[in-house]
């Protein structure tokens, strides 16, 4: 299929206050959301498949669309003289 043209537009929305502690809402995204433009002369349909395919298939979808296992490992070293 041939693409034209692809661009996508990320908008996220999140509480600045919660990232200095002042909010009682959590520090992440609130919203994350995505829009898509696409130029092609290909069907409408064989867009869309290519582009839920690829949704499918994105990491960074996943990362936002289902909760993460987070671990943290901290290192600390004498302060060399």
């Amino acid at each position: 299929m041939l693409i034209s043209q692809l661009e996508v537009e990320v908008q996220a929305d999140y509480d600045d206050g919660a990232l200095f502690g002042v909010s009682a809402v959590p520090p992440g995204y609130l919203e994350v959301r995505y829009t898509i433009t696409v130029e092609s002369e290909a069907p409408e349909a064989d867009i869309l498949h290519v582009l839920d395919e690829g949704d499918a298939h994105s990491p960074y979808l996943d990362v936002f669309a289902r909760s993460q296992k987070c671990r943290r490992e901290v290192r600390i070293l004498p302060r060399s003289k």
